[in-house]
């Protein structure tokens, strides 16, 4: 290990290097990856000093995320970017971000200093108004940023979360997917009505007897369903008793965000009923029996289906099951790229031993492909799903046993509809549900895990890049061409797009410091950028 004295990274991680008067950073100007850059280049831009109220950091470390090829796709059509011109006004892309402080505004000296380490909770609210970095706000695909009140003084505080100094930037800037990974397993659900909101009761029985509140409304199924008393929208829903498949339809598409569908049946639906996934997964629908079922984490020693495990997500969440205290007993993962599962089935193999989980991982359209039913007789206590398409949605919901969790994690479209037997809800007590994003305490939770060791963030990265191969990376994520992360060192400029493997021949000196032989690690990190500061 090289002298701390002598040792080129002191400095640079101390942020104590001279600043330059130029840097680069990426612009989008449009949809498309031919929008991507001038020419598809970064383009070179004079260093400002930073605002009595602003800090300069320094991007080290930035995830390419499937959202940022949503931005790639949509350009100015994206929700977050209506109304910009993106020819006049550019885009810098980035939300996965690691970063270090370099110089602090007047303003910002007492709380600021350089060489402090962050990471960002990147979706901002400030007055009232989304600003999220990498969107409104400029991103990480910059070599320095100014960064302003916006994330310093936003409406939930300082969206800057501190990291420790030994933590790597790469680990670092995967904890903000990370965190939507653990989001997803701390959801939670009303079993009862919410305090003052708006009530929907819906019965065919005339003389029923219910304790009415301010905000209830009866509707009998006939007619026009009732309008709230307030909004515009229920936030219960309640069955009374089993309704006709198309009073169920029409009654819990007037739910609200964070709206509860409460299933008292006494006998089944007659057919499945089509069901808004979309509004599942970004607002917080859900729909519950009359038996409490709040297991929001992977049942310990219990079986568990991954639909789409070999893509980057994917295999993060198979990586979280088998790193928990007590993981499931048997792990599913259905994929249908065969490079991908191969190359899951390398990563994973040892992990999975290790911990005495019994790993099948194997595409379902393959004729000789196991059947679901010998795998997990009883049904699968959960079923995550990482593809955004119905079809796998419905497919996979009569696969779940008593009690069972189905969790939409894809990111399926407001209004996406699929046909679900929800007689399940009530009769067999299972939950659907959905989560969106991360929070503040959802990044600071994976942080903190992370840095206990508890967690490897570092180790879902399949890819690394410099500089000059962002657009080439975004490529990359689009196409699926890794079975993991992409990161981007904005400080190395030259370094091509790499898959792990390959550092054996293009940086063999960091290749030396993975783990196996395909685990980033901190020391390989270290290294790299070592190498670079030598030049």
């Amino acid at each position: 290990m090289p002298d701390q004295k002598t040792d080129p990274l002191t400095p640079y991680k101390n942020a104590v290097l001279p600043l330059p008067d130029r840097y680069r950073r990426w612009h989008l100007y449009g949809a498309g990856l031919e929008n991507v850059g001038a020419e598809g280049q970064p383009e070179t831009v004079s260093l400002q000093e930073p605002g009595p109220d602003e800090i300069l950091v320094r991007h080290d470390a930035v995830g390419i995320c499937f959202s940022d090829i949503k931005i790639i796709s949509l350009g100015a059509e994206h929700p977050r970017l209506v109304g910009r011109d993106l020819k006049r006004d550019p885009v810098i892309m980035g939300h996965e971000v690691a970063l270090t402080v370099v110089k602090a505004g007047e303003n910002q000296r007492e709380k600021f200093t350089p060489g402090q380490r962050f990471i960002v909770q990147a979706d901002v609210y400030y007055k009232g108004v989304n600003l999220a970095y990498g969107y409104a706000l400029p991103g990480g695909m910059s070599q320095y940023g100014l960064v302003g009140p916006e994330v310093l003084q936003g409406d939930e505080g300082c969206y800057l979360l501190p990291i420790q100094e030994t933590t790597g930037y790469a680990e670092a800037a995967l904890v903000e997917p990370w965190a939507c990974v653990e989001a997803a397993y701390h959801w939670t659900h009303r079993q009862t009505p919410k305090r003052g909101g708006s009530f929907l009761l819906v019965t065919s029985k005339s003389d029923v007897r219910w304790k009415m509140t301010e905000g209830t409304q009866i509707w009998f199924g006939e007619g026009e369903i009732p309008a709230p008393k307030t909004g515009s929208a229920y936030d219960d829903v309640w069955f009374y008793e089993t309704p006709t498949p198309e009073v169920f339809e029409a009654a819990c598409s007037k739910l609200a965000k964070d709206g509860v569908a409460h299933l008292h049946f006494d006998k089944p639906l007659a057919r499945p009923v089509a069901v808004d996934v979309g509004r599942i997964h970004y607002d917080a629908h859900r729909y519950v029996g009359p038996t409490p079922n709040m297991r929001s984490e992977i049942k310990g020693g219990g079986t568990a289906w991954f639909v789409g495990a070999a893509g980057p997500m994917g295999q993060m969440h198979v990586q979280r099951a088998l790193q928990r205290p007590n993981p499931p007993a048997r792990i599913v993962g259905t994929d249908r790229d065969p490079a991908r599962l191969e190359a899951m089935r390398a990563r994973f193999a040892n992990m999975a031993a290790e911990k005495n989980v019994e790993m099948t991982l194997f595409n379902p359209e393959d004729a000789d492909a196991p059947d679901l039913k010998t795998l997990a007789p009883e049904g699968f206590d959960d079923i995550v799903v990482m593809v955004p398409a119905p079809a796998l949605i419905e497919q996979a919901m009569p696969y779940l046993a008593q009690d069972g969790v189905l969790n939409i994690f894809a990111g399926v479209a407001r209004g996406t509809m699929a046909t679900l037997d929800m007689s399940a809800v009530a009769a067999k007590n299972v939950r659907v549900v959905g989560t969106s994003g991360s929070s503040i305490g959802d990044m600071v939770m994976t942080r903190d895990v992370m840095e206990e060791d508890a967690l490897d963030t570092g180790a879902s990265l399949a890819a690394i890049g410099g500089m000059n191969a962002f657009r080439d990376g975004l490529d990359a994520v689009k196409t699926g061409r890794f079975p993991g992360k992409t990161v981007i060192f904005p400080q190395i400029e030259d370094l091509p797009l790499t898959p792990l493997a390959d550092l054996k021949t293009v940086r063999p000196r960091v290749y030396e410091k993975l783990k196996d032989g395909q685990f980033w690690t901190v020391e390989a990190e270290e290294e790299l950028l070592r190498e670079e500061l030598e030049k």
